[in-house]
């Protein structure tokens, strides 16, 4: 009898760590999912004038359209008063400089811009 139960608790046992072994893996894979999407990014090519969006992190500033390494990143922000979407502030990974668009290139921007059509500090980064 004792074996029978010590055996049924093996078995309990096995089967509850190997729920928690998988659950624990489908976990991980949405947090690397959820990853990639905080790594996405817009790009601006400098050279053609082409925008796009890569997800994953900044692997390279090759334009896909021109070829060309002249590509900066483009932090997007959405006000969540009026839902207004616009470029924040650009960042070149080569220089690690900032810049308004447009602007002169600083080592370091005030990131914390408000909205251009409402004025609203309550902004959102894109994609979020």
């Amino acid at each position: 009898m004792k074996t029978v139960v010590y055996a049924a608790i093996i078995v309990l046992c096995l089967a509850a760590g190997i729920y928690i072994f998988y659950q624990d893996a489908a976990h991980k894979e949405l947090d690397r999912q959820e990853l990639k999407k905080k790594l996405a990014s817009y790009f601006y090519c400098e050279a053609c004038g082409n925008e796009f969006f890569a997800e994953g992190g900044v692997a390279s500033t090759r334009c896909p359209e021109c070829g060309k390494e002249t590509s900066v990143i483009r932090l997007r922000k959405r006000c969540e008063n009026c839902e207004h979407e616009f470029v924040a502030y650009e960042h070149d990974i080569k220089t690690n400089q900032q810049r308004y668009p447009g602007g002169e290139w600083h080592m370091s921007v005030d990131i914390d811009v408000p909205c251009p059509e409402c004025g609203s500090r309550k902004l959102i980064s894109v994609p979020e």
